[in-house]
């Protein structure tokens, strides 16, 4: 029983299981994990955290600046659109970065592919929505989308 564990606990150890798993024990976290999180019923201000969805500089500021990674790192770390979707409930995105919807819950480098065999166009230049970029291909109600900030 893991009633006593925060979620918050449990998706660092759970992410830490990942990376271990992934780097075959190369990257083993388990002495360095350190439990104690509180759940939060909410997380004003996080979306600060993440870059706007406008461009290079946004990617640069926050992955590079702020964060001390590379450009080379944050590329790797945008390849993290290969699983998830984006909702037009919270950034203003509607759709997926790969082919299928049941691609987009599959770890896989079909993102950095997906960038490559298509010739993307903006999408939303005239609309209240956000700019973002397709090449039209749909996946049921989930349109193939890049943001700026994978484009870039």
């Amino acid at each position: 029983n893991f009633s006593h564990i925060s979620k918050a606990d449990f998706w660092i150890a759970a992410a830490n299981a990942v990376i271990r798993i992934a780097s075959n024990d190369e990257l083993n976290l388990k002495n360095d994990y350190v439990s104690g999180r509180v759940d939060a019923e909410s997380c004003v201000g996080q979306g600060a955290r993440l870059p706007a969805a406008s461009g290079c500089d946004a990617v640069e500021g926050v992955f590079v600046d702020r964060l001390g990674l590379t450009r080379t790192d944050a590329v790797a770390l945008l390849g993290a659109h290969t699983i998830g979707r984006g909702n037009e409930d919270f950034s203003g995105h509607h759709g997926i970065w790969v082919d299928t919807e049941a691609q987009s819950v599959v770890w896989n480098k079909r993102y950095y592919e997906e960038f490559f065999r298509r010739a993307w166009i903006p999408r939303n230049q005239n609309d209240s929505a956000p700019q973002d970029w397709t090449w039209g291909g749909r996946n049921g109600d989930s349109p193939r989308f890049f943001l700026n900030t994978d484009i870039c």
